[in-house]
């Protein structure tokens, strides 16, 4: 399979204004050519105050994974299609950071793990949804404390099905994350935790919510160790 890409971008920024444009053009054998492309606009209300709006689209064909595997691939995919728009807040000075984005994600044959529509003697294999849509909020703040700094993120989505309006299969609603750091003198130590709520899995069964945590600790023995 080969790849073939052409990509252009410009940048504007002038006064409290933001621009960016980028134009894409894949050529991936086994698919007719895909244009895709984002637009985004960002103003300063105050220095440390920014709104945004983005508008982007995207492609992505299935993998050799999810066409040819044993037992899963399924070579009748197409290709995902997407258009994505969101808008966001950011408050940004020294050593605090504010972040309110809101988006939508529109996919045409999103690729997923199904149990129906498969080969015969397959069990679930990869398959299209043919209309999807995610719905969603996120926010996320950072604060540094002198020798302390924290971060973290939380998110409110909504994946649908549109087809059958139930909730896209391996999805959580909510996911975030919130970690924090120590340095002192030439040690760094610091920990965190990923979590995510309840997924809906095929066949109408649930996959329980969970976290995931993160300890670690730095020495700098030199400058450059």
């Amino acid at each position: 399979q080969n790849t073939n890409t052409l990509a252009g971008s410009y940048k504007l920024q002038r006064g409290n204004h933001l621009a960016n444009l980028a134009i894409r053009n894949d050529s991936i054998t086994g698919f007719s050519p895909q244009t895709t492309g984002s637009a985004s606009y960002g103003y300063f209300f105050t220095k440390a105050l920014r709104g945004n709006i983005n508008y982007s689209t995207g492609f992505r064909p299935p993998s050799f994974n999810d066409l040819y595997y044993p037992g899963y691939g399924n070579p009748t995919l197409q290709a995902e299609k997407s258009r994505n728009t969101e808008a966001g807040l950011h408050y940004e000075e020294a050593g605090y950071e504010l972040h309110l984005v809101g988006y939508t994600n529109t996919i045409t044959n999103l690729i997923q793990y199904s149990s129906s529509g498969c080969p015969p003697g397959y069990f679930g294999c990869a398959s299209n949804v043919a209309n999807a849509k995610i719905n969603g909020a996120s926010l996320g703040a950072s604060k540094q404390f002198d020798k302390l700094s924290l971060k973290g993120s939380f998110d409110q989505q909504n994946p649908i099905n549109e087809n059958t309006g139930a909730v896209l299969l391996k999805r959580a609603r909510q996911f975030g994350n919130a970690a924090a750091e120590y340095k002192s003198g030439l040690l760094t130590t610091g920990g965190g935790v990923t979590f995510s709520g309840q997924r809906t899995d095929y066949g109408n069964t649930g996959l329980g919510g969970y976290a995931i945590f993160n300890l670690y600790a730095n020495y700098d023995v030199t400058k450059d160790w």
